[in-house]
Formats: structure tokens, sequence, C-alpha cells
């Protein structure tokens, strides 16, 4: 089995969350704790809002929008994971299905093993590639319990290190922020640091970039997928790039960076 990379950085910059609060928005309600697609060939198989020990916080209203407003709706689930310490091990998962779909697909599943919900990874992408299931089923019964991470330093550490132990053909990708007005998802935005090695062009060609592409493209009311470069000593600057440019003009947007105030105001009339 190909080895999947391990993780090189913290997910995104904490500092951010404070910035989009402040500035009335967020990821996008404060119950969404770690959101990530579960994809297969570039595109979407379910998104999942990952609960590090569980909480009973609502689901999010507008990550269900992006889930069943689409041609072809997607299932959006809330696992919550529970460590045993004492052993540094996944002790239990609960699956919660937030919309039709998910309980057609997958259904609500409680104080299940973590072997059974790698097999569930792996079943939900059975459609698009038919082999999926019975080599999660292998996955499964081959994979040590012991956790990597034992003292985690954020939030989404456990399961985003831990995910990498459960095969290459279960990639999984992050959303940083999902902006939001009354309610309804307006655009999804990854944020990098200005001095990334990642350029536009090269983020739209990864699975990640085609990934956001999709979730926006798709939509009944397609949005805006854009990458942001911060600049993370005073966040002050913030440069703005179109990802979707087939299907919205992003020409009207400034060739240089936006300052703090300038850019939280372009998210306010998206």
């Amino acid at each position: 089995m190909p080895i999947v990379r391990k993780e090189r950085t913290n997910w995104r910059d904490p500092y951010l969350d404070e910035l989009h609060n402040n500035y009335n928005y967020d990821i996008p309600c404060e119950n969404v704790e770690f959101l990530m697609v579960e994809y297969d060939l570039a595109r979407p198989v379910a998104i999942v809002d990952y609960r590090y020990n569980g909480n009973n916080n609502p689901a999010s209203e507008p990550v269900r929008i992006m889930c069943d407003s689409r041609d072809e709706p997607i299932p959006y689930i809330i696992v919550n994971y529970y460590i045993d310490d004492s052993i540094n091990v996944i002790a239990s998962i609960d699956v919660h299905c937030v919309n039709d779909v998910a309980m057609i697909k997958i259904g609500d599943r409680n104080n299940i093993s973590e072997n059974d919900f790698v097999e569930l990874l792996y079943s939900i992408r059975e459609e698009r590639v038919p082999g999926r299931a019975a080599e999660g089923r292998r996955i499964a019964a081959s994979l040590s319990r012991i956790l990597s991470i034992t003292q985690p330093s954020w939030k989404g550490q456990v399961i985003s290190s831990r995910h990498r132990d459960w095969g290459w053909n279960v990639p999984v990708a992050d959303l940083d922020f999902i902006v939001v007005n009354n309610g309804i998802p307006k655009a999804i935005i990854e944020y990098k640091e200005c001095k990334s090695a990642i350029t536009p062009y090269k983020f739209k060609e990864c699975t990640t970039g085609k990934n956001m592409m999709v979730l926006c493209n798709e939509l009944a009311e397609p949005i805006p997928a854009m990458i942001v470069y911060y600049d993370e000593n005073g966040y002050n600057s913030f440069k703005i790039f179109g990802l979707n440019d087939d299907q919205f003009d992003y020409s009207s947007l400034k060739s240089d960076a936006y300052s703090r105030n300038e850019y939280f105001e372009f998210l306010k009339n998206l």
C-alpha cells in the first residue's frame, strides 16, 4: 500500500478564526470543529464534521445546504470519536447522519470500532470505484490500533494524523473557511501564508483545489472558490485569487493586496 505523506504543518493558523469571528465570519459556525471532504478521483463523496471526544452542538445548516443543494447530493455526517488515553487508541466512534442522502447511504451508527469506521469510509467510495469496499476490509483488518499522536496540540490533530494510517485510497481534504451570509454559503476560501510555495495554479490543479471547485461549481447556485494569501506578521494584507474562473469573472479583483478592512468588506459583499 502506498504510504500517505505525513502532516507537515498545523492545519490552519488559529488567529484567522479569531479574525473571522471579529468580523462576524466563521467556518461557518462555531460548532464546526474540523470539517473535511472525503473524496475519490478528485470528487467529493461526503463532508464530515469530525469532533474530538464528541460534543452535542447542532449540525451546520450552511454545510447541509452545500451538500443538498446540488444535482447529486452528497452525505453530510458528524463523526464523534473518543480517545482512550490510558492505552492511546480510538475507543469508539459515533456517526450521525445530518441529511437524507447520508441516512440512505450510511445510516446512523453508534459505538462502532475504528476498524468498522475505516470499512465505512471505503464502502462509500464503492459506487465510484468498484473494489474499494473489499480493499477497506483488508486495510481495517491489518490496522494497528495505537495512535501516533499522544498529546494533540490542536483540535483535529488526532484525526488528521490518524486518517493517513487508513490508506492511500481514502483521501481527504480540509475546508479552511466557508463564508456565510444569513445562513447561506457564499464562498469557500483556502488560506495560505504569503511565503507559501503553492501558487494559485498549482493549487487549482491539486486534488484539494479540484474538490473545492466541484463543491462550489455544482451547487444549485455556484459560489466563488478562492485562495487567499495572508501576511502572517500582523495579518494586515490579503491577496485574493479566484479559482473557478469558468464560473465567475474575477477581473475586478485588485492585483495588489487588500488591507484587512478592505478584505473583510469584500467578503461581506459577496
